[in-house]
């Protein structure tokens, strides 16, 4: 609870008020008027953590000189009197509690989007990178973190829009894994009260301006796309609706220097943001102030531009690598669809779609329709009050989005497209929330009751949209991804590190001291298979199924803690162990292993041991050599039946998925001749709270775990005596609870029922040899003198 304290309230704490000092700097060095102080302050911090990326010591430094220009801001604070305006600050802190809500009601300081897409772990990792040595790559990629960093950086990736993440882990001393999530959420406040602003002028009642930035600050696709972990889609969405305010500012009144450098400053920030595609947003605006230019004020303008190119200087000099031939076919091809099924409906830039996942299709497409039409009428509305009220600053914001939305729906991929509709839908919400409000301040009654019925058609189908998107919600398993945040920590440095499972998030961020190669996610050494070839993206696999020779390259293996898991071979020394987690480190001089045989099957790790099999590894150890054998009981793997689901109910992904508010029990049963103390582990994820029970005694509760195809989480450890035994585990759900609909990427089970801990090893010399055959053990080696 404490870690979540800081990383929810501390975290987003800290980024106001240095946002306030950037803004308020800002403001008093142009001596004028600067609307949307905060959300200018936010675009400060992206663009000079960006510009500090330039070289290894100024990007340590970035800190340091953000506080810095905080500090010098809020000391010109002082002298001035802030007026409040209540419905302002309410406007922000409920935007957050929205984007905060799916992660901070389950109770654990994690991130969303887990096992959706997994770019998540390479904007992490990136933010580590960049914080440490700026945007430059040198030398040998020799880990999956430093591939991750090579393959990116190498090609120009833009990375503003995470980076101030560090100052979270500079400041709080906080991991940015758990800070991600709170940052997200704080770009989403900042973004709503760059809508407030933009009202103003348009609509009279502050209470009213508040709703509609509310609302409007949350679209459903960009709401999605938040609990996807799209940090460049909501930092964007901010970033332009600010540049719209400073904008405003130049247009509709004198361009003094502080609309000017606002604008300035918001420009650089998209553009960092997004890299040089990300002019997409400015240039409508450049285009507007060009007439200014000719009637004497060129000063001001000029002064952005030379400010603005400075800023983002970092990222237009990557620009020709990111805007390469390869990727711009990317950008552009019509078949990309990235991580959608299909490409999104350009309707869905409205901001309404209740489905669990904006990738669907939504739950009633009649009731999807009418509330879309409403949108779309009264966006129009809008942006006729706005024109006759002479709003250029919103005309152009809202202009803007419909010409940058329909370029994309033409021209550009549709993952590209996808990005650019969550983007602009704030500004599709904003309008149609000005037509209603619009109406809601007219004299007349009717217009009146039409206005309050449009802005509650848009309030409830935000809300309905957004209530799926947060029961569908994918969180990341905070207690096992801190395990490896610990490891990563406690064997710093003593790499390199093989991990045999796929988790993106261990070696792209938490295992990254450890020079450390995830076996199906980028890799340095070749991880062979005994089989021949390589584990594909996203598998897992028993450490006896890699070659011994592959094993040896490393000094550590990770392993995930099982009754199916097999011992690492014999120079291998257990140095850790987790609820999750085994590490095994090997000595800089080992023994020499001649053969390496396997003897287990399946989900069990041990297998009998024929004669002529250690007669063959007597011979290879020679004379004066060893056998040795790792000796370990055998694990039951138990298939799961439904005993309590409701009749046509299955245990597939799509099933559990739809699993109705009670959940349903799941059973199967073991037995054993001795009896003794087994650990009980299952394949698949559940979204549920789940709680086992053998014989009707529980065992152990646990908090929903999503996770990668393949591997097994741990569920408890139980005595019992001989005979046999059933497991029941009862999957409940709440009504209220995030992530209770999400769906599995496998179904649950089976049931693995053994020992996790490794039995000690025998070592025999080779003329005693056939003292082994017949018995069980793990694997057999043949050790030279």
């Amino acid at each position: 609870m404490t870690a979540l304290a800081i990383d929810w309230g501390a975290f987003p704490l800290l980024m106001g008020v240095l946002a306030a000092g950037c803004g308020s700097l800002l403001q008093s060095i142009a001596r004028g008027r600067l609307r949307a102080v905060l959300p200018t302050g936010f675009a400060v911090i992206v663009a000079v953590e960006e510009l500090a990326s330039l070289s290894p010591v100024s990007a340590r430094l970035a800190p340091a000189a953000v506080a810095a220009l905080a500090a010098g801001g809020l000391a010109t604070r002082l002298r001035t009197r802030i007026a409040p305006d209540a419905a302002r600050a309410a406007a922000a802190l409920t935007t957050f509690a929205a984007y905060a809500a799916p992660v901070v009601l389950s109770g654990a300081a994690t991130f969303a989007g887990y096992i959706k897409l997994d770019d998540t772990s390479t904007f992490l990792g990136l933010a580590d990178y960049v914080s440490a040595h700026g945007r430059g790559v040198s030398g040998a990629a020799t880990s999956t973190y430093a591939l991750a960093v090579h393959v990116n950086l190498g090609q120009g990736y833009p990375t503003a829009s995470f980076v101030p993440i560090e100052l979270g882990r500079t400041f709080l001393r906080q991991d940015i894994a758990w800070l991600y999530q709170p940052y997200l959420a704080f770009a989403a406040a900042m973004l709503a009260l760059a809508l407030y602003e933009l009202q103003r002028g348009v609509i009279d009642r502050r209470w009213l301006r508040a709703v509609v930035a509310v609302a409007a600050a949350q679209p459903a696709l960009l709401f999605g796309f938040a609990l996807w972990g799209g940090v460049k889609e909501l930092v964007a969405a901010a970033l332009v609706a600010t540049l719209a305010v400073a904008g405003r500012g130049v247009l509709e009144r004198d361009p003094g220097a502080a609309s000017a450098l606002a604008v300035a400053v918001a420009a650089a920030a998209i553009v960092s943001a997004l890299s040089l595609g990300g002019a997409i947003w400015v240039a409508p605006l450049g285009l507007a102030l060009v007439p200014l230019l000719a009637r004497g004020r060129r000063r001001s303008l000029m002064l952005a531009l030379a400010c603005s190119v400075a800023l983002a200087a970092p990222t237009l000099a990557d620009a020709r690598r990111f805007l390469r031939p390869a990727n711009v076919t990317s950008f552009t091809t019509t078949d990309l669809l990235g991580n959608l099924d299909h490409p999104l409906h350009a309707v869905q830039a409205f901001g309404i779609w209740p489905a669990a996942d904006f990738r669907l299709q939504p739950t009633s497409a009649g009731a999807t329709a009418i509330l879309i039409a409403v949108a779309a009428g009264l966006a129009a509305l809008g942006l006729i009050f706005a024109t006759r009220r002479r709003k250029r600053g919103l005309v152009l914001y809202a202009g803007t989005a419909v010409a940058v939305t329909g370029f994309t729906w033409v021209a550009a991929s549709p993952w590209i497209a996808a990005k650019t509709y969550a983007t602009a839908a704030p500004a599709f919400l904003l309008v149609a929330g000005i037509g209603a409000a619009s109406l809601l301040e007219a004299r007349r009654g009717l217009l009146r009751v039409c206005g309050a019925a449009g802005l509650a058609a848009l309030v409830a189908g935000v809300g309905w949209s957004n209530a799926l998107a947060y029961r569908g919600v994918a969180l990341a398993p905070h207690d096992r991804l801190a395990e490896l945040g610990r490891i990563g920590r406690e064997f710093a440095g003593r790499g390199p590190a093989l991990l045999t499972e796929y988790e993106p998030y261990a070696g792209r961020h938490f295992l990254r001291g450890l020079a450390e190669d995830s076996a199906s996610d980028l890799r340095y050494l070749p991880d062979y298979l005994t089989s021949g070839g390589y584990l594909p993206k996203g598998a897992g696999a028993d450490v006896d199924r890699f070659t011994l020779a592959t094993l040896l390259d490393y000094r550590l293996l990770i392993t995930r803690r099982s009754p199916a898991e097999s011992r690492p071979p014999s120079v291998f020394r257990l140095a850790f162990r987790g609820r999750s987690y085994d590490v095994w480190q090997r000595p800089d001089r080992p023994s020499r292993i001649v053969q390496h045989l396997a003897l287990g099957a399946g989900d069990d790790p041990a297998g009998i041991a024929a004669c002529a099999d250690v007669h063959a590894l007597a011979a290879a150890a020679g004379r004066g050599g060893r056998i040795v054998a790792s000796t370990r009981g055998g694990a039951a793997v138990l298939p799961l039946s439904n005993i309590a689901l409701p009749p046509g109910w299955g245990t597939d992904s799509a099933d559990l998925a739809a699993w109705p508010a009670g959940g349903g029990t799941l059973a199967s049963s073991f037995s054993t001749r001795r009896g003794g103390t087994f650990d009980l582990s299952v394949g698949g994820s559940f979204a549920e709270q789940l709680t086992v029970l053998v014989d009707g005694r529980v065992v152990a509760k646990r908090a929903p775990q999503l996770g990668w195809t393949g591997a097994l989480t741990p569920l408890g450890r139980v005595t019992v005596g001989p005979g046999r035994h059933v497991v029941t585990l009862r999957l409940r759900r709440s009504w209220w609870r995030p992530g209770q609909a999400a769906a599995p990427l496998a179904p649950l089970g089976p049931v693995v029922v053994g020992t996790s801990d490794p039995g000690p090893l025998l070592s025999v010399p080779v003329a005693d040899a056939s003292r082994l055959c017949g018995k069980s053990f793990d694997w057999l080696e043949a050790i030279a003198r």
